[in-house]
Order: C-alpha cells, then sequence, then structure tokens
C-alpha cells in the first residue's frame, strides 16, 4: 500500500467513525433497555498552580509560572458483541503537544472551539472465539499495560488493532498487533506505527502480575516530531507489574531501539526505561496515595514526542506525585518532577524542575 493511499485509508475511517460518533449521541436520549446501554462520563482538571525551572546549556536559568485546564466528555455505549466509544477533549491543536490548555501570566487567549478535539472515536467488535477488533481513532490501546516511554496519551493513533487468545502463555494471555497513522497535525497527515506483541495477567496466590511484550516500527519523519535524533526507530518494550493487596504497585518498563546511532556505553543512548513504586489506593474520601517514579530515557530510545514525560530524550530524574481524595469524584494531586540530561554531547538543558498543583473531578 502506498503511503497516498494509506493516507485515504485513514482519512476514510475516521470519516465513517466521525459519522458513528454522532449517531451515537442521538442514540443516548433514545436508548431503550433492549438497544444497549450508553453511559456518559467525563472528567474535569484544573492544575492551579505550576512551577518550572530550567537551567539551559548555557546561559541563565529561566522560571515560569502558569496554570492549566483540561475537560474531556466520554460516551460509551454496547449492544451484544458491539462496542462504541467517543471522547471529546480539549487540545492544543497547533502541535498535538497537550490536551491541556496552557495560559502564562502574561496570557490572552481565548479558548475557542477549534481548541476540542476527538481524541477517541473508534469501534469494538467482540468474536465468540475472544478474538476483538478495534477501528478507529485511540489514545492507548494497551489500556491498563500503559507504558510511560512510547506513547503520550496527547499522541492520537488512528487505524487497526486486533486482539486473540494466547493459548498456552497463561491467564487472559492475547496477541495483539496494529496498523496506525499518528498525527503531528489535525490535517490527517501523520507517520505509520505498526505494533505486534502479547500481553497478560496471570496470578501468583493473592499477588495480581501483568506483562508485555512488543516490537514497534515506527516509519516517521524524524524531522516533525521534537528531541527525534535516531537514523529510524525498531523498538523493543517490555512490561511488568505486580500488585499486592495490602494497597502497593510496583512496575517496570523497558524500551531499546536497536537503530539507535551512537549507543554509548552499555547501549545507554539507545535504551529506557521507568521503575514506578505506588502505594495506597483512593476507593473512599480520605485516602491518599504516593506514587515514586525514576526515569531514565537515552537520546536514541524513543521518539521524543512519545515520551510522557516533560524534556523528553536524554534525561533521568524521578516524579513524585502525592494524591488525596477529597470526596469520592474530587481529588487533590500535588507532584514534583527532577530531571537532569544524560550525555552533554547529544544536547539538551542541563536541568528541568517542575512543582504542579492540581485539582481534579470525575463524573
Amino acid at each position: 500500500m502506498t503511503a497516498t493511499s494509506f493516507g485515504k485509508y485513514i482519512i476514510y475511517i475516521n470519516i465513517y467513525w466521525f459519522l458513528a460518533g454522532f449517531a451515537l449521541l442521538g442514540c443516548v436520549a433514545e436508548a431503550k433497555p433492549g438497544e444497549g446501554l450508553v453511559l456518559m462520563s467525563g472528567d474535569l482538571s484544573h492544575r492551579f498552580m505550576v512551577k518550572t525551572m530550567t537551567e539551559p546549556n548555557a546561559g541563565a536559568g529561566k522560571e515560569k509560572h502558569s496554570f492549566a485546564s483540561k475537560a474531556q466528555l466520554n460516551l460509551f455505549r454496547t449492544d451484544g458483541d458491539r462496542e462504541w466509544h467517543v471522547s471529546l477533549s480539549t487540545l492544543d491543536n497547533s502541535h498535538l503537544a497537550s490536551s491541556l490548555k496552557t495560559l502564562s501570566r502574561e496570557g490572552t487567549r481565548i479558548l475557542t472551539v477549534r481548541d476540542f478535539q476527538f481524541v477517541n472515536l473508534y469501534g469494538r467488535w467482540s468474536l465468540p472465539d475472544g478474538t476483538a477488533v478495534r477501528i478507529g481513532r485511540t489514545q492507548v490501546p494497551f489500556l491498563k499495560f500503559k507504558s510511560e516511554l512510547l506513547w503520550d496519551n496527547d499522541i492520537y493513533w488512528d487505524g487497526f488493532w486486533l486482539e486473540h487468545p494466547a493459548r498456552g502463555l497463561g491467564r487472559k494471555a492475547v496477541w495483539h498487533g496494529g496498523a496506525f497513522e499518528i498525527h503531528r497535525d489535525l490535517r490527517f497527515r501523520g507517520d505509520r506505527l505498526y505494533v505486534m506483541g502479547a500481553m497478560g495477567q496471570p496470578k501468583a496466590g493473592r499477588t495480581q502480575l501483568e506483562w508485555r511484550i512488543d516490537r514497534f516500527q515506527y516509519g516517521i519523519d524524524t524531522a516533525g516530531w521534537a528531541r527525534t535524533t535516531a537514523p529510524g526507530y525498531r523498538i523493543v518494550n517490555g512490561y511488568v507489574a505486580a500488585e499486592w493487596p495490602s494497597q502497593v504497585r510496583v512496575t517496570f518498563d523497558w524500551a531499546r531501539n536497536f537503530l539507535a546511532d551512537g549507543p554509548g556505553p552499555l547501549h545507554r543512548g539507545g535504551d529506557a526505561w521507568n521503575a514506578t513504586l505506588l502505594l495506597g489506593r483512593m476507593k473512599r474520601a480520605g485516602r491518599f496515595q504516593v506514587i515514586s517514579q525514576y526515569f531514565q530515557a537515552g537520546a536514541d530510545a524513543v521518539p521524543g514526542n512519545f515520551v510522557a514525560y516533560e524534556k523528553r530524550n536524554n534525561m533521568q530524574g524521578i516524579l513524585l506525585t502525592m494524591k488525596y481524595k477529597l470526596a469520592p469524584r474530587v481529588d487533590i494531586v500535588a507532584s514534583h518532577l527532577d530531571w537532569r540530561r544524560i550525555e552533554a554531547a547529544a544536547g539538551g538543558d542541563r536541568r528541568y524542575r517542575r512543582w504542579e498543583w492540581a485539582l481534579n473531578h470525575s463524573f
């Protein structure tokens, strides 16, 4: 399939699901018990204080204060073996860099209709043998098995996704694969991404385990994405997690780009990894949750825009987060991020720090 035909194919998919989404919206008020269940949910997030301090490669440090807000509405309909999911969210449509609308102290920009975009718009079919097919736009195909290294919720994948039970690989194991276009603007001009792998959810006594391994093949224009310096990206990504009834969860996420140029000692420039420790659950008001993460991404490990963290590649450091549930659907979050550059020769700021306070509401 040529690049032109592939692009047209993706456009047709999005037009189809755009219309299907409006059809779903029209069913909300008319749905009867026998026609399927329609669920509506959403979330509002306001980061009422964001402070960043950057130490550039040369010159004096920079300090910035801002605040940001995000709104998202979700509609979900299920009818037998079929599901439809529509999400409309605020979006910085100039470069798809963030779903948060940020205003600095001097900001004068006014939110408009153009700042909203469909971030999920897909249909899913489940077959009797356990096979599942998803077509359309999606944020994170892997759901709970989310990598902090290889995709961000603000990068949107338009295409085809398939899951099939993996017999003999343990509890809830499935093979999966997909072909997508990933977008750096809103004019259906993007780059190709192919992925295939497997994942599962075994149990060991009362301990819930998770695992996933995938091969990513990015056919991207490296000039179109920030901090993307490798000659190509053929990446293997592994993810494991364990969760105990004592409200402790540990995850480890690792990626290696086998096309990294000049990887350095121990393939450092082509490796990235993230380790996370989560303590506590917030199932009811008055409960705390603490999350501690250590992150490292080599200069050529992954495409820069796909890392969920600020400053992206050639950085290592920590992210500390504390959450407190004020009410059943309201929580307050405080976080601190501290990154340092790994290799001076690869460029980038020497150090980046951020302090953030947010109030979140879901419905």
